[in-house]
């Protein structure tokens, strides 16, 4: 029975070489190519996550201002004080909705953000068409319905840009403290302020003034904690060891001006005398508030670098793959032609040619 390679021990030794070449390029080729299309997978999937955290820099600032805004109008209709402190507010939301349009037009589409953004800045207009309303209890419920709908769209562009998924430690970590932690804790800030300068409805309040106090610090105080936990394992993490030098000061920072609020808090939780609505919660309380935005605004640009620096590692890697295979495969085909040249010069057909 005939051999199934008998016509492959017929072919010239050049042939051969070229079959054999070619078999053992193909696996090569396939299992390039998964590695290469995994690769472009990762540099797509952290360019999307770059476009997230793009799109929450300018949106996260909305958030902290609108926190704002919802406590100054109440302090007007409350505390009579002049509406024309809500205009700087009001401007610098507007500026930032103005912004937010060109990113929403840019990465919208991706991020599937498109509607339920144009469905928040036009219920932006309306509330700053009428901020302040008779009753503090409708304009509570305004705003924070408002606010509510900002932390909806945050969470999406989350979702929706992979940031949720990050694979890193230190990226997932700095993500977490960006998308989740400082929000909440902005959000737990700004209550406490209210309730503090005895601003916030009575009907909205949980409990009477003390016990939602107690409420709102443990649950800051979780907050940070968690915070600190985190940014530790993801400093731990980070294979260039630069992060904690890029946010550790503002985090360092932030952390004690919540401090410096809680202690205020917590004198008033103690001593059952003590007045609420005194100046110095206001300070207090506005600190600890700036201190979460300028922290984020760290947090937010040391996110980007992080995940730059994932994409260009990749972009190193490929290059480095496709550069050695293709040094290998070169060396191979230089081997195997010298070896063909060799079998030529050395075959009864060449030494007959060399003998006339």
């Amino acid at each position: 029975m005939p051999s199934l390679f008998a016509p492959i021990g017929r072919l010239p030794y050049a042939q051969k070489f070229v079959l054999i070449s070619l078999l053992f390029l193909l696996p090569l080729a396939v299992t390039l190519s998964f590695l290469v299309n995994a690769q472009n997978q990762q540099r797509v999937f952290s360019q999307k996550e770059i476009d997230g955290a793009n799109y929450l820099v300018l949106l996260n600032e909305v958030h902290a201002q609108a926190l704002q805004y919802r406590r100054q109008a109440l302090r007007v209709n409350i505390r009579r004080e002049d509406a024309a402190l809500l205009d700087p507010l009001q401007l610098a939301i507007d500026d930032n909705f103005a912004a937010l349009a060109t990113i929403d037009a840019r990465y919208g589409a991706a991020l599937t953000t498109n509607a339920p953004f144009a469905t928040l800045a036009e219920e932006w207009q309306q509330l700053s068409a009428t901020p302040v309303l008779a009753k503090p209890h409708d304009i509570f419920l305004e705003h924070s319905a408002f606010i509510a709908n900002v932390r909806k769209l945050i969470a999406l562009v989350g979702d929706q840009s992979n940031l949720i998924l990050d694979p890193d430690l230190d990226s997932y970590y700095v993500m977490d403290s960006v998308l989740l932690r400082l929000p909440e804790a902005q959000d737990l800030i700004a209550r406490a302020q209210l309730v503090s300068e005895d601003i916030l409805p009575i009907q909205d309040l949980r409990s009477d003034k003390r016990t939602e106090l107690v409420m709102l610090t443990s649950m800051l105080r979780s907050n940070s904690a968690a915070i600190v936990n985190n940014l530790d394992v993801a400093y731990a993490n980070n294979p260039s060891q630069t992060l904690q030098a890029r946010i550790d000061a503002e985090r360092r920072r932030y952390l004690a001006t919540i401090d410096d609020q809680l202690a205020v808090l917590d004198a008033i939780i103690a001593n059952r005398g003590q007045a609420f609505a005194t100046p110095e919660f206001t300070l207090f309380g506005n600190a600890a508030l700036e201190a979460s935005r300028v922290f984020q605004q760290t947090l937010s640009p040391a996110l980007i670098e992080l995940l730059q620096a994932r994409i260009d590692a990749l972009n190193r890697n490929q290059t480095s793959t496709l550069t050695m295979v293709a040094l290998t495969v070169t060396a191979a085909l230089a081997i195997g032609c010298g070896g063909c040249a060799r079998s030529a010069a050395h075959s009864p057909i060449g030494c007959r040619r060399r003998a006339s």
